[in-house]
């Protein structure tokens, strides 16, 4: 069967437990300063057969189970900040520094290619879990006697059995054929954590496991004002809003989300977050002195 083009490429990548999506969906489509897809190439789909003899004859033939199963892909223009992720590199916390190293560390990630057949049904490939690589970054000198265009960089994709229960489990991809709208979904799911339409992602829920404040400063002055830094986990949860309260407004008070505080009395009080997705809470203590 003839697959007519490379239209779309979905990248999920995933926590350590290749389950927890770790960050949002990446769809290579063709948008600009997006990326486009190129080519792909998918490689170690069946294993060499290797003749057994017996009785003076080859008597069987071992055949069971995949290659080295594998995909070159020929992308253009992906962002460097999704190539990144891709690689595992790390951004330092106080810059906008890349860094690489002897730490660097891929992450799992599940993907889906798209395409079509001469009939115009939809063509859904997809891995369920495996690492990018990109061996190399080229950069060439301008030709100021010809036109530039641009060229795709190459990255390779290692795909490994899934591990998640279902029809899935213990299987390298997933491949369908048709237009059945569930059976679409249901690869999509499997592959990605959720399902997909038009390019458009449809995350699933992130929950809140946490909240934690911090004061600045600890101790203030009647009359002065102090500041609640407020930081929900996961940073990807779904619904990360949250409401402060002091314990005592006679003490000090505080903005329920903005967390500006302001220092009445002489005491201490304590501040609370509540996170209105799952209820999580935290406190911080300021400590409020008199003035002069």
């Amino acid at each position: 069967m003839t697959f007519v083009g490379f239209r779309r490429l979905y990248i999920q990548p995933y926590l350590a437990d290749r389950k927890t999506p770790a960050g949002d969906l990446i769809v290579v489509e063709g948008k600009t300063n997006k990326g486009a897809t190129v080519s792909a190439e998918i490689s170690g789909l069946s294993k060499d057969a290797t003749k057994v003899p017996g009785s003076n004859i080859d008597y069987y033939i071992s055949r069971k189970g995949l290659g080295d199963v594998k995909a070159d892909f020929g992308i253009l223009d992906l962002p460097e900040s999704e190539s990144d992720r891709l690689a595992g590199y790390k951004t330092s916390d106080t810059s906008g520094i890349v860094y690489g190293g002897n730490d660097t560390e891929a992450p799992y990630c599940g993907v889906l290619l798209e395409s079509e057949t001469l009939a115009g049904e939809a063509v859904l490939f997809g891995f369920f879990a495996g690492t990018f690589t990109r061996e190399k970054i080229s950069m060439e000198t301008l030709d100021p006697n010809k036109t530039y265009e641009p060229k795709e960089d190459s990255y390779s994709f290692s795909a490994i059995g899934s591990d998640a229960e279902g029809p899935q489990n213990g299987q390298y991809f997933g491949k369908y054929i048709g237009s059945v709208e569930k059976d679409i979904t249901d690869l999509q799911t499997q592959v990605l954590g959720a399902p997909v339409s038009g390019g458009t992602p449809s995350q699933p829920t992130v929950p809140v496991t946490g909240i934690t404040l911090e004061a600045t400063p600890t101790e203030v002055k009647v009359g002065e004002t102090f500041t609640i830094k407020t930081t929900i986990e996961p940073s990807n949860a779904t619904n990360g809003t949250f409401t402060l309260t002091s314990a005592d407004s006679k003490i000090a008070t505080v903005t329920p989300v903005a967390g500006k505080g302001t220092a009445v009395a002489p005491g201490k009080v304590t501040i609370t977050g509540t996170t209105i997705d799952g209820n999580k809470t935290g406190t911080v203590e300021v400590t409020v002195v008199a003035a002069g």
